[in-house]
């Protein structure tokens, strides 16, 4: 386990990396397009990898397959690492020589005997008021909503699968099939949201994706009286499920573009790793309440309270993103 959780913590740094130099490389008015193929390049690999991985594991049918599987994906990592230092170099520093005349025309500093002649650079301690570097109150709330929205989306997440096992004798084929119709539908709707954020506004879209969720969680709530309708409520509740890997989409391209926007340029990158790191957050409290509720107060409980809990964060997130923030037009 600990291993486990080591190699995520080390495989998740290389996100924000991932995406600061995409971004960069694009125009503002390009990114939810740019970030939406990167969105659709990452499920594809993620579907790709439960096609693999559950079709080795049938084949062979033996836990000693196990530690060969790990060792393939150790592999696929290693060439996706040698391949990223080959094709992407660190990039060059141009110095222009021209520029740095008038560095020399202020902050004299009287010559002493052991002391510098001229102050080129001051190095700050402690937090100054002024700096450019640190995010702004509505950046700060932001991320607060998206975590509490993540929060609330994995209250419902986490138990959904174990409550059609405990309700319907869900197969573990059944389960498979969840999994991957909601990593499917997700990974074919990143380049709708994409659009959907570059013509409709960043607001529409995140609506789009949060207000379908809420209504879906609701309906959730009255499964668990469906019983006895087994098969064609369990097929209702995979289709569900899928649904909400496509409304995915819609509020992760949203979030992610939101986040950039606000941001300035010096500390974008750090606003995008805590964008993830507080996702991962929001992810571990959810599952972790979840567990509770849903054992103590019934699953019904459980859908219903994280649908409240994702309509406040609608109102929160909606509230913290002004639309006069809309994407750029594309500079041609």
């Amino acid at each position: 386990m600990l291993m486990l959780v080591s190699f995520q913590a080390i495989a998740m740094a290389a996100v924000p990396v991932s995406t600061l130099i995409i971004l960069e490389t694009r125009q503002e008015a390009e990114w939810p397009q740019v970030m939406s193929t990167f969105s659709l390049v990452s499920a594809a690999g993620t579907v790709t990898g439960l096609i693999a991985g559950s079709g080795i594991i049938v084949y062979w049918h033996s836990p000693s397959v196990l530690p060969a599987m790990y060792l393939i994906a150790s592999f696929i990592y290693l060439t996706a690492a040698i391949g990223a230092i080959a094709l992407l170099p660190e990039p060059g520093r141009k110095l222009i020589r021209a520029r740095l005349h008038n560095l020399f025309s202020y902050r004299i500093v009287e010559r002493g005997r052991h002391f510098p002649s001229y102050v080129l650079h001051v190095i700050p301690f402690g937090r100054n008021k002024g700096e450019t570097h640190a995010f702004s109150p509505t950046m700060r709330k932001y991320l607060f909503t998206t975590t509490f929205l993540m929060f609330g989306f994995q209250i419902f997440f986490v138990p959904f699968p174990v409550f059609l096992i405990d309700y319907f004798h869900a197969a573990e084929s059944q389960i498979f099939i969840l999994y991957l119709l909601n990593s499917a539908l997700s990974m074919v709707t990143f380049r709708i949201a994409g659009i959907l954020v570059r013509k409709g506004g960043i607001r529409k879209t995140i609506s789009f994706g949060i207000f379908p969720r809420i209504a879906i969680f609701s309906l959730a709530g009255i499964l668990p009286l469906l019983a006895a309708y087994g098969r064609v409520v369990l097929i209702t509740a995979i289709i569900m499920y899928g649904i909400l890997g496509a409304l995915w989409s819609l509020i992760s391209i949203s979030e992610v573009t939101s986040i950039t926007k606000l941001a300035v340029k010096a500390n974008r990158g750090k606003a995008i790793g805590y964008y993830n790191s507080l996702l991962g957050v929001g992810q571990i409290g959810g599952a972790s309440i979840s567990g509770v509720i849903a054992y103590d107060l019934g699953y019904t409980v459980d859908f219903v309270t994280a649908a409240a809990v994702v309509l406040i964060g609608a109102y929160m997130i909606l509230r913290f993103y002004p639309e006069n923030r809309g994407v750029p037009a594309l500079k041609t």
